[in-house]
């Protein structure tokens, strides 16, 4: 619950301020996480859509403001969440 409030609330902060690289990767951290709990309670297409909003904005965050090792980081461990639930659907 407190995931899906953090998320809320940074939805809130961009629609109002506008979008800046620290509001995004907070937005994808909560996704990321939220999919992660979704993963563990056995929500595997609630862990799917959420892993994928979050890679779609870390995809934004790349082309709009360039290449980092930390966002770089981060979108790998969000392609490979997606990749572990492929495997266990069978899907490889």
């Amino acid at each position: 619950p407190i995931y899906e409030q953090s998320l809320a609330e940074q939805e809130v902060l961009l629609a109002q301020f506008g979008p800046t690289p620290e509001r995004l990767r907070d937005r994808t951290i909560a996704l990321f996480r939220l999919a992660n709990l979704d993963m563990k309670a056995g929500n595997t297409d609630a862990a799917r859509l959420k892993f994928k909003q979050s890679l779609a904005i870390q995809e934004d965050l790349l082309a709009q403001f360039g290449s980092t090792p930390e966002r770089l980081r981060e979108r790998t461990m969000t392609l490979e969440r997606l990749a572990d639930l492929d495997v266990a659907a069978g899907n490889t």
